[in-house]
């Protein structure tokens, strides 16, 4: 912690001796940074729109699931069963933590209870636990070997929030991992819902950007006026003190301040 302290005020100061250019140059970058989030939403709201307008993916067994089989926005489509046996419910920290998940296993429909290897798995803040036991069994697709089979539908996810402590979950449990593992986010509210573009059109990494960009350009410039401000006071200070040399060596050699000779 008093490392992590120490490096923090190493890094404020640096940021605060940078000149008034650095200062400029930053706030491009964030300029340029919100640009660029600025597209990435639009071409993203646009492939939604593509997605949605298109068929559902087609309905792949979770063991035969390929990423080839992802559609528009990573879509999937995937049968699977679930094994109740490793249900978790993932904390960071200690103490009551709000945002605490509830992780859910998935499992190909042949899958026996003494399978180990995992391809996916379903990561949900905790309070979503009723909804998406609602729509698991409003979305079975048949029996299996486990339980009932599932027909999800969501988005591909590889790092979702959480994962970290999930993925340690699954190891202490002796899952193994396949090299193809994702989790899955349900459309818990239905695909259309899920697919919808945004009701609105402000992006808020966009909008973030430019307030850093102002932010910066601000600094910059108060930097800029405070330098300049002291410059002229320091050239005024060494005017008035060049002043007060010569007019005492005028005086120390008994002429007048305004004598022409």
């Amino acid at each position: 912690m008093k490392l992590t302290k120490i490096r923090h005020n190493i890094m404020l100061r640096l940021f605060l001796s940078l000149p008034p250019l650095g200062y400029f140059a930053l706030a491009g970058l964030m300029v340029a940074f919100g640009m660029f989030a600025n597209q990435a939403y639009n071409s993203h709201q646009d492939e939604k729109a593509l997605a949605l307008a298109a068929p559902i993916p087609e309905l792949v067994n979770l063991g035969d699931f390929t990423p080839s089989d992802k559609g528009l926005v990573d879509e999937v489509h995937i049968a699977a069963q679930i094994n109740t046996d490793y249900n978790y419910e993932l904390t960071k920290g200690t103490g009551n933590d709000s945002s605490a998940r509830r992780m859910w296993v998935l499992f190909d429909p042949t899958d026996n209870a003494e399978e180990k290897r995992v391809q996916a798995a379903v990561l949900l803040p905790k309070e979503k636990t009723e909804q998406f036991v609602e729509w698991i069994y409003a979305n079975v697709e048949g029996p299996g070997t486990m339980g009932p089979v599932f027909a999800m539908n969501g988005t591909h996810r590889r790092s979702p929030l959480y994962s970290d402590v999930a993925n340690d979950a699954l190891d202490k449990e002796g899952l193994i991992r396949s090299s193809g593992f994702f989790f899955l986010e349900p459309y818990l509210e239905g695909r259309e819902v899920a697919l919808a573009p945004n009701e609105s059109n402000v992006n808020s990494a966009s909008q973030f950007g430019n307030v850093i960009a102002l932010l910066l350009a601000a600094l910059g410039g108060g930097k800029m006026w405070f330098r300049n401000m002291m410059q002229k006071r320091r050239t005024a200070t060494a005017n008035a003190r060049m002043n007060d040399a010569i007019e005492a060596a005028q005086n120390a050699n008994g002429r007048p301040q305004n004598s022409p000779f």
